[in-house]
């Protein structure tokens, strides 16, 4: 016998089917990192005690408030090819990126407070990133 599917109520008031991937994000947001490892399509560097590391504004604007304020408001930064960091470690802004771009990073709970927590902790001390640089909504 056939199984049959119930139409949703889209599908019934549009006549269209949506389609739905459970690995479209993950494969979207592996991409990105590609390309940031590869350093192509890429539109900011950020510099961190003198090193570079690419970045896709959109990412970091979706990841931290910080940056979402730093490239959409009219900040000097917004139309910048090159951002330079103070008071941020190397160390501390290479975790933050790798957490950004795949969800996980050699300290996993520290990465996820930056982007995650409302109200800064020492946490961002011991981990090389200043208050408030990467806490998202």
């Amino acid at each position: 016998m056939p199984s049959e599917r119930c139409l949703s109520i889209q599908e019934m008031l549009t006549g269209q089917r949506l389609c739905h991937s459970e690995s479209h994000n993950d494969s979207v947001l592996a991409a990105l990192n590609q390309q940031r490892s590869d350093g192509i399509l890429c539109d900011v560097t950020l510099i961190a005690e003198e090193q570079k590391f690419h970045a896709h504004k959109a990412v970091l604007a979706a990841c931290s408030d910080y940056f979402r304020a730093m490239f959409s408001l009219c900040m000097v930064e917004s139309g910048a090819d090159e951002v330079s960091l103070h008071g941020v470690t190397s160390l501390g802004l290479k975790q933050a990126l790798e957490f950004a771009y795949t969800g996980q990073g050699e300290d996993v709970t520290c990465s996820c407070s930056w982007f995650h927590r409302k109200q800064s902790t020492d946490l961002t001390d011991k981990n090389h990133m200043p208050n408030g640089i990467f806490m998202a909504s």
